[in-house]
């Protein structure tokens, strides 16, 4: 299968929303819409006016193949005012993350990793952390980024001979790496902006409350929402790659 804007699951589930709530009317514009034609045939007719057993496979498995085809198809789906209700209505989640796709929302997030500090475990937790923010949203990656934050300023600490801790948090790594820039007096550095990077100490210490009670680090009632996670996620990435390039 090719990669999607909706997993496998959400295609799935769309599917199944959509089996017994769109008129034939809605299904064959969208069947026009995205050149699948060869479904408009007596078969699917009679199993939606009917509502045959097997119409909830037959919906799941014709928008699997649909979306599968072309992500950009979603939108033909959301064109039609009563689909968009019926997802609303019956699956939240999965409406707020088909929105933020269409608005464009779903792009949103800073991707910029680290250049000059990183390595194979640290790209593979970003990597893993790119396949969630595509596949499942901000929510569901929000645990990856931190982990790749976490590696990722132990590892600037040792390439600059920073005495740390194993068990530093990612606001005491920070502090360290403050004291260490500061001591090298760059004069080229806006000093605001310098600034700046001290009060994200204070930043990286809610990060770590967030991963600790409101991610899949642990089990946790209260996941963040893709709005959230989206904002602590660009908030740690521009900290990556910030002092990535300070630190060269």
């Amino acid at each position: 299968m090719e990669s999607t804007m909706l997993s496998e699951s959400q295609m799935n589930k769309l599917g199944e929303l959509l089996s017994g709530s769109l008129s034939l009317g809605h299904w064959r514009t969208i069947f026009i819409n995205t050149n699948f034609r060869e479904y408009d045939n007596s078969n699917f007719r009679d199993a939606v006016r009917f509502g045959n057993d097997d119409l909830s496979h037959t919906c799941m498995r014709i928008t699997e193949e649909i979306l599968t085809s072309d992500e950009e198809n979603i939108k033909h789906f959301w064109n039609i005012q009563d689909l968009r209700n019926i997802v609303r209505r019956k699956d939240p989640e999965l409406y707020r993350f088909i929105e933020d796709y269409i608005s464009g929302d779903a792009q949103k997030t800073v991707t910029t990793s680290p250049i000059n500090n990183t390595n194979e475990n640290i790209y593979n937790v970003l990597k893993d952390a790119e396949v969630l923010l595509e596949k499942r949203g901000p929510g569901e990656a929000y645990d990856r980024i931190h982990t790749a934050l976490h590696g990722t300023l132990k590892l600037m600490c040792d390439k600059s001979g920073i005495v740390r801790k194993d068990n530093n948090r990612v606001d005491e790594l920070l502090s360290l790496i403050n004291n260490h820039l500061k001591a090298k007096k760059d004069s080229e550095r806006n000093k605001v902006v310098f600034e700046m990077l001290r009060s994200a100490i204070a930043i990286l210490n809610k990060t770590n409350e967030l991963r600790n009670h409101h991610s899949n680090a642990h089990p946790n009632d209260g996941l963040l929402n893709n709005a959230d996670a989206r904002f602590a996620i660009n908030l740690i990435r521009s900290i990556m790659s910030y002092v990535d390039d300070l630190l060269g």
